[in-house]
């Protein structure tokens, strides 16, 4: 069974050569919006997303990525967090606790995190776009 969803997803493959053309704030938009309808634990949303089009800072995200070259030569470089500070902001602004533990938070925001990514991916390779996900960043 197939249908065209099902065949760009067949088509995945990660790419580290891309062509120095930037980005539209369009494309950049649909990505990131893309992401923002991802499903998330409670719809939470504990991630953030950080777009650097600049070349020297994706230069030295390159060097502490371990010198991976392609994140250099992308027009954009989007780096997924898991993140909890909206969360304790919110909480914090109401005079609320946060009831689950610390660990409970990071796990589920390290999900939310991956599968917003995911939606960005499809999303950016759906729009003729290449992409490759970088663990190397901590």
């Amino acid at each position: 069974m197939t249908n065209s969803t099902i065949e760009q997803l067949y088509r995945h493959s990660s790419i580290r050569r891309y062509k120095p053309d930037p980005l539209s704030l369009e494309q950049i938009k649909t990505i990131i919006a893309a992401a923002q309808r991802s499903s998330t634990s409670s719809n939470l949303q504990l991630y953030s997303a950080v777009v650097v089009t600049d070349a020297e800072k994706r230069n030295r995200l390159s060097i502490l990525c371990g010198d991976q070259d392609h994140i250099r030569q992308a027009p954009v470089f989007i780096a997924w967090c898991a993140d909890l500070s909206r969360l304790e902001r919110v909480c914090d602004d109401r005079g609320y606790e946060i009831e689950s533990s610390y660990v409970e938070n990071l796990l589920v925001s390290a999900v939310d995190a991956a599968v917003a990514m995911q939606n960005a991916a499809i999303a950016a390779e759906s729009i003729g776009l290449g992409m490759c996900y970088i663990g190397g960043i901590r």
